[in-house]
């Protein structure tokens, strides 16, 4: 069928036991979401959703709108709703966040992504996924825990969390990502 790739994953088997729950925070730090997509609409959650793009949190929904599609292709696989009309994501149940890093020409820059994972831990995310990669080892990724993160990842943003709490000073790595002076991110192709 036209979902192959679910089969694959072994999808079908994962869903026999959950399809997701409202409460678990996802966020998709890419290009951003077509909150309007059919299959995405009614899972997009307006009041976390962010562009960092220029290195500033911009909460106004133009802001975050995918102006590349990357974002919504990839937020489709893992938090497509089964509605009957295109394809049903891993988890089509969860409550689905945009966090915009890259822009249209699918570049953007290190600290981008970093301000995204400060704020999936400022704001209670459960779970981020990024499908992006940089040409080199990012020592800001390596600095705030994402050990030579060069390709496509979805993973608990609980370590983050974790070590913030932890810390006597809040963990800022936009701090330290304005400090890396880094360029950042292509779309894996």
């Amino acid at each position: 069928g036209r979902q192959w790739d679910m089969l694959q994953i072994q999808v079908p088997e994962a869903q026999a036991v959950t399809t997701g729950d409202r409460s678990v925070v996802v966020g998709d730090i890419d290009t951003g979401l077509d909150y309007t997509h059919p299959d995405l609409a009614a899972n997009v959650d307006f009041a976390d959703s962010v562009s960092c793009v220029g290195g500033v949190a911009n909460q106004n929904p133009a802001a975050w709108m995918d102006d590349n599609g990357h974002g919504t292709h990839v937020a489709g696989i893992f938090a497509a709703e089964k509605n009957g009309y295109l394809v049903v994501g891993v988890a089509p149940q969860v409550d689905l966040y945009a966090l915009k890093v890259i822009g249209a020409d699918g570049t953007g820059d290190v600290s981008n992504a970093i301000l995204a994972l400060q704020w999936a831990v400022d704001h209670d995310f459960d779970v981020v996924n990024m499908s992006f990669g940089t040409h080199e080892v990012s020592t800001a990724f390596e600095t705030a825990g994402c050990v030579r993160l060069r390709c496509c990842a979805a993973f608990p943003i609980a370590p983050w969390s974790a070590m913030a709490r932890r810390s006597r000073k809040s963990l800022s790595l936009s701090r330290l990502a304005r400090r890396s002076g880094e360029s950042m991110v292509h779309l894996m192709k």
